[in-house]
């Protein structure tokens, strides 16, 4: 059983109401950035609801509880996108189906749809069927990271849980509690822009400061003119795209602080160089970007873009 995050609070207070004031929606739209805990948070709802013990939190003692923590009950499902692809009507029309069949256990039939915005067209279609007539023991839970992408007919149809990231002093806290030191956590945190399960795994990562260098001396190649931008793009898609657009967005950051308070840092020599107002112009194209790759486009594309507006 999945540990419930402290900074998570607020919205198991708000379920605990529902649940106690038998007022749970049929359908869920867990949206927030990424690392901020939405399928630790859909996870312990689940198993709650199907736990054949009803109180406030899963027992973790009884069989649906055991069945859950070994992936094969009945009563539950997962949609997840293989591979950044969409999720198309097929997989929708299975979970219609699988809402159609008599629960084998507890009080309810849950489905959890990963990446939710990746659903076609048509699949959302299929989704507001069971949308708008839900069985009574269904409930949905929608994990969105930009679910401005959802079609409003979906949106409307969910009640809203949002997930932010933590105030600093708690993801701290929590970090440190994981066995991060202090100053590795907050390193950590800045570099994932406070989202507290990408700083821990960061921390995982034993090559992490040695990617990071890898990333950081291919940008300032490029600036220097001794790569090119397509090679560059293609070196760090293996590195993980996502990643190595975290990376250099924290680096511009550092440079647009060093300009701003007149500290040296490592690159002041290059953020002269390149600007203050290119400086914020290209972090806010990295943002674009970072986004863009939950989209289903191409990775290498999209780096390219980055890299051939830099030079």
């Amino acid at each position: 059983m999945s540990t419930r995050l402290p900074w998570h609070d607020p919205l198991w207070s708000q379920i605990s109401s529902s649940l106690e004031q038998k007022r749970l929606a049929h359908a869920y739209l867990l949206q927030g950035p990424a690392g901020v805990g939405k399928a630790n948070f859909a996870s312990n709802l689940a198993q709650l609801l199907l736990c054949e013990q009803p109180s406030l939190e899963a027992c973790g003692q009884c069989k649906s509880c055991h069945l859950f923590e070994v992936g094969t009950h009945p009563d539950y499902r997962q949609l997840v996108s293989e591979a950044g692809k969409s999720i198309g009507i097929d997989m929708m029309r299975d979970t219609s189906a699988f809402f159609s069949l008599t629960r084998q256990y507890g009080r309810y039939q849950i489905a959890v749809i990963f990446h939710a915005e990746r659903m076609t067209m048509a699949a959302a279609n299929a989704l507001l069927k069971t949308l708008e007539e839900p069985p009574a023991s269904a409930l949905l839970l929608l994990i969105s990271e930009q679910a401005s992408l959802l079609p409003v007919t979906v949106r409307s149809r969910c009640q809203l849980l949002r997930f932010t990231v933590p105030a600093a002093d708690v993801a701290l806290s929590w970090l440190k509690s994981q066995g991060l030191e202090s100053d590795q956590a907050q390193h950590n945190l800045g570099l994932t822009r406070g989202a507290p399960l990408r700083a821990l795994a960061l921390n995982k990562e034993n090559d992490f400061e040695s990617r990071r260098n890898t990333i950081l001396e291919g940008a300032r190649a490029l600036y220097s003119g001794r790569k090119d931008p397509l090679d560059l793009a293609e070196s760090l898609l293996k590195l993980g795209a996502k990643h190595a657009l975290y990376i250099l967005w924290q680096w511009k950051a550092e440079m647009v602080r060093s300009l701003a308070t007149d500290q040296h840092c490592a690159d002041t020599a290059l953020a002269q160089q390149i600007g203050q107002r290119r400086l914020l112009k290209r972090m806010a194209g990295l943002s674009t970007a970072i986004r863009q790759l939950d989209s289903q486009l191409n990775e290498q594309l999209i780096l390219e873009d980055i890299f051939i507006s830099w030079v």
